[in-house]
């Protein structure tokens, strides 16, 4: 039944409240477990007769077999010699249904931002979108989307609403497609704000554009880094422009985390205190030496106590509100295998000025990686090349940390700028990161299941083979 010496697959132990945990890197289960489960979990490379020895003071040959029994099933051991690492194949004939497109209207902006990865929104190739290139967009979304029934288009730049008037063009021209498909379409935008006029206001409430704004913090904070070609800061600018739709809860925000302000804790409350109603926080990485990071670190964990706070007092909508830990938390929840850090190529591209196909949009500037064009099509090839390119199973640096399968390996476009290889993260991120999970996940082990019932949707479930605290009901 059990042959060969036992191999413990990749698993981390967590202990929190005085108990043991089980955390499995490939499928990202977690379980608490005794210490028979860690004396199995440690005996690589025994026999079977060798554990019943080990175990036969606390345990029955029939209770070891059990247990052995459902560990394999759990993915946490095995016994044969068989690698577990996924055969990596061709993408070439991998059906491709994209659900999402990024179109960059505009790859110029009105800011000059210190950390403007895009280059002050040029990407290296200063233009603006034609209404032709536009649409044609639109088309090869409806025409690749295959059985998907919700599609996304994401307005970009550069600064989006610089080319405003094809945005309304899109949105009229997909209303009339969605009528001859069983299609639904949703719109986004990330925008700096400070172009929102009041006929703008009206456009993106009547069609329900979900709008992201670009935001760091209080005024000290933002105007640090996000001003005007004249170095004048967008704080002021940013809130009377949007003094409407934040009162109407149109407005979610993405803060760039630079060492002008750690404390993210104040950043989030400040954000919550003016009406934003969702917070998204990303460090820039250029900007933060290892010292920043662990003080990014520290100030992070006090943003998971503020978290729980937030929820003991069952404020769950607000807690809700902080997506950096609340994403961490649905995917130790959800207990899945991730394949890919997001979804780019898989089921989502980016449209540059020319129409041109990226993997996303921080790739535009990469024109090595150009997959195509809306006209033709992807390029067979460099689809597949990229999506094999993009596993997370490439990043063999990435192949002994725990973390991995929740983090996902990093930005591979940020990867790519840091340190040269799309697979090969930066050390300094890598350690806060592993930080940040660690924190998520002892935090998950401390919800009460009325706290997951009212942070995620309710999910039917079969009986897992062990009892994993990941899974809600």
């Amino acid at each position: 039944m059990f042959n060969g010496p036992l191999r413990a697959n990749p698993i981390k132990v967590i202990e929190e409240k005085d108990n043991l945990y089980l955390y499995i890197v490939e499928t990202n289960g977690l379980f608490q477990i005794d210490d028979t489960v860690l004396e199995i979990c440690r005996s690589e490379g025994k026999k079977v007769e060798e554990i019943y020895e080990l175990l036969n003071h606390r345990s029955t040959k029939e209770d070891v077999d059990s247990l052995l029994t459902n560990l394999e099933t759990a993915s946490v051991i095995q016994f044969d010699d068989s690698s577990t690492n996924e055969v990596f194949h061709n993408y070439t004939d991998e059906k491709l249904s994209i659900s999402s497109i990024i179109l960059m209207l505009v790859q110029e902006c009105n800011l000059r931002c210190s950390y403007c990865y895009g280059g002050d929104g040029e990407y290296n190739d200063k233009g603006r979108m034609d209404t032709e290139t536009a649409l044609r967009a639109v088309d090869y979304l409806f025409d690749q989307s295959g059985e998907e029934e919700e599609l996304n288009i994401c307005f970009f730049g550069g600064e989006p609403l610089l080319n405003f008037k094809v945005i309304k063009e899109i949105v009229a021209y997909t209303k009339t497609k969605q009528k001859s498909s069983n299609k639904k379409v949703t719109y986004s935008m990330t925008t700096n704000g400070t172009l929102i006029s009041k006929e703008i206001e009206i456009f993106l409430l009547d069609h329900h554009v979900s709008t992201q704004i670009s935001l760091d913090g209080d005024r000290e904070t933002h105007d640090y880094n996000r001003y005007f070609q004249n170095r004048k800061g967008t704080y002021d600018t940013i809130l009377k422009k949007t003094k409407n739709l934040r009162e109407k809860g149109g407005l979610t925000a993405r803060a760039t985390v630079s060492p002008v302000q750690l404390n993210i804790t104040h950043t989030f409350t400040h954000l919550m205190e003016i009406g934003i109603h969702n917070v998204a926080m990303y460090p820039a990485v250029e900007m933060l030496n290892e010292e920043d990071f662990e003080k990014y670190a520290s100030e992070f964990t006090k943003l998971v106590g503020y978290f729980e706070s937030l929820i003991q007092a069952k404020q769950y909508r607000d807690a809700r509100q902080i997506s950096n830990i609340l994403k961490y938390l649905r995917m130790i929840h959800s207990s899945s295998t991730r394949h890919y850090f997001c979804g780019a190529v898989s089921h989502m591209l980016a449209v540059d000025v020319h129409g041109n196909l990226y993997p996303c949009q921080r790739f535009v500037k990469e024109k090595n990686y150009s997959l195509g064009n809306v006209k033709d099509g992807l390029n067979a090839k460099k689809k597949s090349d990229t999506l094999s390119e993009l596993r997370l199973e490439m990043r063999t640096t990435c192949a002994d940390c725990w973390a991995k399968n929740l983090c996902g390996g990093g930005c591979p476009q940020e990867n790519l700028v840091f340190s040269g290889s799309i697979n090969k993260p930066v050390d300094k991120y890598c350690n806060f990161i592993r930080s940040e999970i660690m924190d998520c996940l002892k935090l998950y082990l401390r919800l009460t299941e009325e706290d997951k019932r009212n942070l995620f949707p309710a999910k039917r479930q079969q009986k897992p083979i062990l009892e994993d605290v990941s899974i809600g009901n």
